[in-house]
């Protein structure tokens, strides 16, 4: 081939490069020469092809209204209880109807302040002035006993803390009574400290979201004269399940039947 000749055949390839095209409408596809790719023109039409985004929202009101804006008959949620969250695929494949699934709406039960600070703070061993200042912090949630009676267990616990603890029992009505020595003025003296052992606490579980009844175990040790307190919250998990439970019926409820719910986490 002559020196003219392969010249004409570049520039023949890189004219119908030029013109080659891909159409995803019909399925074709085109085989270009190394050094060459297909730009996709979606960027000039006067719409995307698709919806492709995901959206986070923060309560499950707003999750119900953007899904049943844009929910068709495929629009599938998932419930994920493993990571409290809510995920909507608008555009959901259906049996004999692939799709893309990129159209999501997120709800991640986002946990409220109270019921993360007493999550934390659940059997960390705290000492006697520490433990004092946590109850009196969050007093606010504690609702049995009353709030002045739990205020005056923690200022009592603040105001014998050189003290020398020498033992706690249990007593009949659900108290546990610590006893300590104490040394005023040069004269010793004994003296003994009534904590509740369960005290009720009234926390929300999701911001936003109903207030539950949840027991807290009061727990002690004494070592060295040495007093550190803490507390076990009693099956939290089971609040969490019917918080979780109770989103979901409610969501469930707002987005109708055709809006099908699957007990599991979203595809990727």
């Amino acid at each position: 081939m002559t020196e003219l000749n392969q010249t004409f055949v570049a520039d023949a390839i890189a004219a119908g490069t030029q013109m080659a095209g891909f159409d995803p409408e019909k399925d074709e596809a085109v085989m270009l020469p190394e050094g060459y790719r297909i730009e996709d023109l979606e960027q000039y039409r006067k719409a995307p092809r698709i919806t492709a985004q995901t959206v986070t929202i923060h309560n499950a009101t707003d999750f119900t209204i953007y899904v049943n804006r844009f929910k068709n008959e495929a629009t599938t949620v998932y419930a994920d209880l493993s990571n409290t969250r809510f995920t909507a695929v608008i555009d959901h494949p259906e049996k004999d109807a692939p799709a893309w699934g990129r159209h999501r709406a997120t709800y991640a039960c986002p946990h409220s302040r109270s019921w993360e600070t007493w999550s934390k703070a659940d059997g960390k061993k705290m000492t006697q002035h520490d433990f004092a200042k946590f109850i009196e912090d969050n007093l606010p949630d504690v609702q049995e006993p009353s709030g002045s009676d739990i205020l005056m267990v923690s200022r009592t616990l603040e105001a014998k803390k050189k003290v020398d603890f020498q033992s706690g029992v249990r007593l009949d009505n659900g108290e546990v009574q610590i006893t300590y020595n104490e040394e005023i003025q040069g004269t010793a003296g004994k003296g003994t400290i009534e904590i509740p052992e369960v005290f009720k606490l009234g926390i929300p579980v999701f911001e936003g979201g109903d207030h539950y009844a949840l027991d807290a175990r009061l727990r002690y040790r004494i070592g060295d004269g040495q007093l550190v307190m803490w507390f076990d919250l009693l099956r939290p998990e089971r609040l969490l399940e019917d918080a979780f439970s109770q989103t979901m019926a409610s969501i469930k409820e707002t987005l109708g039947d055709d809006v099908m719910i699957l007990h599991a986490d979203a595809p990727r």
